[in-house]
């Protein structure tokens, strides 16, 4: 018998499969065409036609199925209220919207269910490769391939379904040298914060601690910075990317794909103390959760120094060189790309003068 989080995970496959001719119609549309208006709240990121039409496709495929659920698409406006014991949607209707003016095809699409503070199940969609992931807690994680019609609507190719395989054949293989060790890091280099000097020093104890600590035994040499944090979710699963750090959330919306298909693949999803994502409990923690620096790995072997990095760079008085007047400066933790509170201003203003 099919288990409710399996319908729930097949809906959402689908609706994202409804919504990906979107994507691809308009992508390469200048910003005028595509109607970009711009989201303060989300660092001024821009909203698009894409956003808006495959957003609307979404919720038309799964609401009446689930009309008493919750449904946060990233583009939608919510007024916030508590989510619990509720049956939640939410997901980025179009996730690498920089990408699309200059056509880098690496913009994805994906949906999230979560219930009774879990996350349940999870669709990611890849209207360029062709591809879509789709995965629910207990069943596993799968992909299957896909075809575009004389009309531009995506479909199902038949027979292409796999389940994907435990990801430890991938770190065997990274441990022999076989494969190289390629992380993915969110490009954002904002100075509020310090993200910038954060994040190459992040960069930086990676490279020296799997690359020297462990003898070349994993070129860490490879840093992919272009794409789209579901994207890296996405090849993280298939064990093409082995490592994530995102540090920009403006919403759960794209890297919470990663909470469901990495446990289930023997990887792991977790803020930079190592406890795993957490479910929003209000609209408003959706939009700008707690857990604002999230690092992803294929092997927990990989997972644990990463933590003790990402502390290094992210945590309560690290210390960060600022090229600027060119000295070491301990910074408070970091609390997020929107956050810009009393502790940071003063190490921002003392600088400054």
């Amino acid at each position: 018998m099919i288990q409710e989080e399996e319908r729930i995970m097949f809906k959402m496959r689908d609706a994202l499969i409804t919504a990906a001719r979107v994507v691809n119609d308009n992508f390469g549309k200048s910003l005028g065409e595509l109607g970009g208006v711009s989201k303060p709240q989300d660092g001024d990121t821009v909203r698009t036609l894409i956003d808006r039409e495959a957003q609307d496709r979404m919720h038309k495929h799964l609401q009446p199925r689930y009309p008493n659920a919750v449904y946060n698409l990233e583009e939608t406006d919510v007024k916030d209220i508590s989510l619990e014991g509720k049956l939640l949607f939410f997901g980025d209707p179009f996730d690498g919207t920089a990408n699309a003016q200059p056509k880098l095809p690496l913009s994805t699409q994906g949906l999230i269910a979560a219930e009774n503070n879990k996350f349940i199940a999870a669709a990611a969609l890849h209207p360029f490769e062709r591809y879509v992931l789709y995965g629910a807690e207990g069943i596993g994680v799968f992909r299957a391939e896909l075809a575009i019609d004389s009309k531009g609507d995506y479909h199902l190719m038949l027979g292409t379904e796999r389940q994907l395989p435990c990801l430890d054949r991938i770190f065997e293989k990274l441990k022999s040298g076989e494969e190289i060790l390629m992380p993915y890091v969110d490009a954002h280099h904002t100075p509020i914060n310090f993200v910038a000097e954060r994040k190459a020093k992040w960069q930086s104890l990676f490279v020296e601690t799997f690359d020297k600590q462990y003898k070349g035994g994993f070129n860490a040499r490879m840093m992919r910075e272009m794409g789209s944090n579901i994207d890296a979710g996405m090849k993280l699963a298939e064990g093409r990317l082995h490592v994530q750090l995102t540090d920009t959330i403006g919403g759960i919306y794209d890297v919470a794909v990663g909470a469901v298909f990495l446990p289930a693949l023997g990887g792991m999803l977790t803020d930079m103390y190592g406890n795993p994502l957490k479910v929003p409990k209000t609209s408003s923690e959706m939009q700008t959760p707690p857990q604002q620096v999230v690092i992803a790995s294929i092997h927990p072997d990989l997972h644990k120094p990463l933590i003790e990095i990402t502390q290094k760079c992210y945590g309560n008085n690290s210390e960060i060189y600022i090229p600027s007047i060119g000295k070491l400066v301990r910074v408070p933790e970091y609390t997020g790309f929107k956050a810009w509170d009393s502790a940071n201003k003063k190490v921002f203003d003392a600088l400054e003068k």
